[in-house]
């Protein structure tokens, strides 16, 4: 986080909730990831303890406003479009197939499906919602458990 301050220096602006309610002020998107529930700065009844703890659910560029939920439901995807595939054969396999998608490193393999169309691309879709799919992570996908068949980058 230092470094990114150092580099990129402050840059501070609103915290939202979802009807756009301005609930605090953040000291630069870069310090916050999609899912993240904790390290916020918030104003007045904000504050207060509570049961539920608060969600990062978008990060707005444009607008440099961050968009937090109590809501933990509202960070779970079934479908997520992907770029920038990789194929381990070198080649695409005939299209759609099942497949087990896995998002993070140390995430499990999920149930899914994937295709393909000139329109949107490559397109996974999840059988059972998975929590916090962000642009920019990464997602692998096998034949079975064993077989990597390649991966891309989730837009």
């Amino acid at each position: 986080r230092s470094f990114l301050q150092k580099t990129l220096g402050a840059q501070p602006g609103a915290i939202v909730d979802e009807k756009g309610r301005l609930v605090g002020e953040h000291h630069g998107l870069y310090n916050y990831t999609i899912g993240q529930r904790k390290k916020f700065d918030l104003l007045g009844r904000y504050k207060e303890p509570t049961t539920k703890p608060y969600y990062v659910l978008e990060k707005d560029i444009k607008s440099n406003r961050l968009v937090i939920s109590q809501d933990r439901n509202k960070l779970l995807e079934h479908t997520v479009l992907i770029k920038d595939v990789n194929w381990l054969s070198g080649r695409a396999t005939e299209m759609p197939f099942s497949v087990m998608a896995k998002i993070r490193s140390q995430g499990s393999l999920a149930p899914a499906r994937l295709s393909y169309s000139r329109e949107k691309g490559y397109r996974v879709l999840f059988k059972k919602a998975q929590l916090s799919l962000s642009p920019g992570q990464s997602l692998v996908f096998y034949s079975n458990q064993e077989e990597l068949l390649g991966g891309g980058i989730i837009i």
